[in-house]
């Protein structure tokens, strides 16, 4: 008898697999360059108007920190481009 319990309870564990782990989200920011040269763009797809601009001596700051803030308890990646002046 508990030979087939056994096989009852395989049978039904093929059929519903464990769940998955939970997966841990991570916020991945970009900053870099106007095309036009005035200022910067904060991308990311979590953000619901992306690019943010920022413009002025702080405009990389700013955009760091806005990041930092909108992760909220989430990891975040903060990734800055600069091209190099020619």
């Amino acid at each position: 008898m508990l030979h087939i319990a056994g096989m009852a309870l395989e049978s039904q564990m093929a059929k519903n697999p464990a769940p998955a782990p939970p997966t841990i989200s991570t916020h991945i920011y970009e900053i870099r360059p106007r095309a036009d040269k005035h200022g910067i763009d904060l991308i990311s797809d979590v953000l619901p108007y992306s690019p943010l601009w920022y413009a002025g001596p702080n405009a990389i700051s700013n955009a760091i920190s806005f990041a930092k803030f909108n992760s909220g308890s989430h990891d975040a990646v903060i990734r800055v481009t600069m091209q190099r002046a020619t």
